[in-house]
């Protein structure tokens, strides 16, 4: 099976606009945007949907968003 496309982008093997990245995170401008400067926060390691999520990933992502409200 083909790794993601998320997958890629955290190797940088696919073309993203990075906004933000740490040793968990990776977030990078949607290609198709709803709005001017949506953006996409995806954990470095791939996991299927938000339910498979450990519950410390999870709990890592919403304080990572209000601290960078404008990505």
């Amino acid at each position: 099976m083909n790794e993601c496309l998320f997958c890629k982008i955290v190797k940088k093997e696919a073309p993203a606009d990075v906004v933000y990245e740490d040793e968990n995170f990776f977030a990078f401008l949607d290609i198709n945007p709803n709005n001017p400067g949506h953006t996409l926060i995806i954990p470095k390691n791939h996991y299927e949907n938000i339910y498979s999520l450990p519950d410390e990933i999870l709990c890592d992502i919403g304080p990572l968003v209000k601290k960078y409200p404008l990505l």
